[in-house]
């Protein structure tokens, strides 16, 4: 019992000398008093603690560097939660889950990129309409080339290499466009 005593006592000094220091910490990085105070607490629980063990030699340095420890943490914690929060509540009211802006803007990229494999479709569709069957089969329809080969009556190597003849027209036709639908 006069252990624990003289322990309550040496906390009772310790917390009377560093209360202010420690709060002032805490104060500093978050900025209300009422979250401050809690880290304070949180900090003289923690020395309570790790005094016990006697791996605390320098008081006022241990103290100073656990309330900036613990408030930084806290920082990020809120700031954390603050993201989640709004992440969510964006996603409950608006219903989507990106920034409007890129949103946008991804919406306009996928129209573009549309638009140019259109170009190129109605450009094959005109020169060859056996080249157009297979490119809407294997690219749009993203088929397996071997049920292209079964529905196209040809051979699986002849569908290999026409595929290759038309990305190769597509290339030197049609550069900018198969660059853009491929970024």
């Amino acid at each position: 019992m006069e252990i624990e005593s003289e322990k309550k006592n040496g906390f009772d000094a310790v917390y009377e000398e560093y209360h202010k220091m420690v709060f002032r910490i805490a104060y500093h990085y978050i900025c209300n008093r009422e979250e401050a105070e809690d880290i304070s607490q949180v900090v003289f629980g923690r020395y309570y603690i790790f005094s016990e063990t006697g791996r605390v030699t320098n008081v006022r340095s241990w103290l100073a560097t656990t309330a900036r420890n613990v408030a930084v943490n806290h920082v990020k914690h809120i700031s954390y939660e603050r993201l989640l929060w709004a992440k969510e509540t964006m996603e409950d009211y608006l219903g989507y889950e990106e920034d409007p802006e890129e949103q946008f803007f991804g919406t306009l990229r996928e129209k573009d990129k549309i638009e140019c494999a259109c170009r190129i479709l109605a450009a094959l569709k005109t020169k060859k309409r056996k080249w157009y069957n297979l490119a809407v089969y294997a690219y749009c329809n993203e088929m397996p080339r071997q049920e292209i080969a079964d529905r196209m009556g040809m051979s699986l190597n002849a569908v290999m290499s026409t595929l290759t003849r038309i990305k190769d027209w597509i290339r030197k036709n049609y550069k900018v466009e198969f660059d853009h639908i491929n970024t």
